[in-house]
């Protein structure tokens, strides 16, 4: 959940539905500053929201949002990399038919950085490239992207 687009509305929807929300609390620092703790309940909040507050307070909770950066947000940049800023269509179907895009995007670029499990189990453990039972002068699994290949008929990806 992005702190600069949710309400504490959302995030009673979000726990309504099972989902423990891990964000940081708005002027959180602030409240820091003038000595008030941030992390107490308020009066008026309802109690999905004030066991939010109770759980950004502890030491756990920094920990789990700062791997956002590795897992979601770095999806989010390489859409915006590949165009998606703002929707050039409109209606509902057509949206997510953009966003399918982009998935499919992200997921074939992630499946080309795999390396192939059939290279994995071709690289000998140690030894650098030769195989025990290798012929002489025949080295087993590529050393580089380029010697990468995809299949038995397929030619080697170009970096």
């Amino acid at each position: 959940m992005d702190n600069g687009f949710a309400s504490l509305e959302d995030l009673e929807a979000a726990a309504a539905h099972g989902t423990e929300v891990f964000r940081p609390l708005k002027n959180q620092q602030q409240w820091l500053a003038e000595g008030k703790d941030p992390y107490q309940p308020k009066p008026s909040d309802k109690p999905a929201v004030a066991a939010w507050r109770v759980r950004m307070g502890t030491t756990a909770a920094p920990a789990l949002y700062r791997l956002r950066a590795s897992t979601a947000e770095w999806v989010n940049a390489g859409c915006r990399n590949r165009g998606l800023n703002q929707f050039r269509v409109r209606g509902l179907r057509k949206v997510l038919a953009c966003v399918l895009w982009q998935v499919l995007a992200h997921n074939l670029l992630r499946a080309a950085a795999r390396p192939c499990p059939q290279e994995a189990a071709a690289k000998p453990a140690a030894g650098g490239g030769q195989g025990e039972g290798a012929p002489q002068g025949v080295r087993r699994g590529g050393e580089g992207r380029a010697d990468r290949t995809r299949g038995p008929n397929t030619t080697p990806l170009q970096s």
